[in-house]
């Protein structure tokens, strides 16, 4: 979706628009005054970076007289979020959260985490640096999903993997390469094919979640094993944030394969 070039506030809804939003509300509230005194001291430039890494942008946006900067992220198409920080001399700062009114087309539960998760990584490093919390000299190396619930949390790690990948898996195994080109198209990721680790794939995608740090979610040549992969830094987040943007990403593709498959692909709600 194209930048617009000013704010529209008839373009834009918050989480009571969803349906059933209003359960989310408090949640979201609690997040939102958690990370307040984090970020309401910190310049604009370390938010223009802060932006940066999170593959989002600061905009000159002033949606309210008081509004300090705008952050906008995208991390699907047409699923767009703003963050509008505003600070007042008398009534003090206050941030808000906004969807484009595209964004109806994700379910509501899935709207929530997206804008949940990309306040806790805004406040996490804020507080923290980017440098400190996402420093690795193997960036570019990658790890699946098994081994990384072994690094972090071997007990829990047959619940995990279902939760994040076996629930969906059914669906996204009936998923083949044509479609996998098309849903390629509709997402804008980049189609992975042939081989992936030196290992021969029926399709995957590339999820670019955040500057340097990636997600990968491929399906087996032989169609019966998906399979999730991570740049190697992820050892640097907390591992349960991370599944979230997984599972998210999955559920995307189940969205975009039922677009093009509709009854013939199980509908994911069967397995949740």
């Amino acid at each position: 979706m194209s930048l617009e070039k000013d704010f529209n506030s008839t373009n834009y809804i918050t989480m009571k628009q969803f349906q059933g939003g209003w359960i989310w509300i408090k949640n979201l509230n609690e997040s939102t005054n958690h990370i307040l005194p984090i970020i309401e001291n910190i310049s604009l430039d370390i938010i223009q970076k802060l932006a940066e890494f999170l593959n989002g942008e600061v905009l000159p946006w002033q949606i309210f007289d008081d509004t300090q900067w705008v952050l906008r992220v995208n991390p699907l198409p047409d699923f767009i979020l703003l963050y509008v920080f505003n600070f007042d001399e008398e009534f003090g700062s206050d941030l808000k959260t906004f969807f484009h009114k595209s964004s109806l087309k994700v379910p509501t539960e899935d709207a929530y985490v997206w804008a949940e998760y990309f306040l806790e990584f805004l406040g996490i490093l804020a507080k923290h640096g980017i440098q400190t919390t996402t420093q690795t000299d193997v960036r570019d190396e990658l790890i699946s999903l098994p081994k990384l619930l072994d690094e972090v949390d071997p007990k829990n790690k047959e619940k995990l993997w279902n939760d994040i990948i076996g629930q969906r898996e059914v669906p996204l195994l009936k998923i083949d390469k044509k479609t996998a080109e098309q849903i390629s198209k509709q997402l804008k990721v980049p189609l992975l094919s042939c081989k992936f680790q030196e290992n021969k794939i029926q399709w995957g995608f590339k999820f670019a979640l955040f500057k340097n740090f990636s997600i990968y979610t491929i399906l087996s040549n032989d169609g019966t094993k998906f399979e999730a992969y991570y740049s190697k830094n992820v050892l640097n987040f907390q591992t349960r944030r991370i599944l979230f943007f997984t599972w998210l990403y999955c559920n995307a593709i189940i969205r975009e394969a039922r677009t093009i498959l509709g009854d013939a692909l199980p509908k994911l709600s069967d397995y949740l």
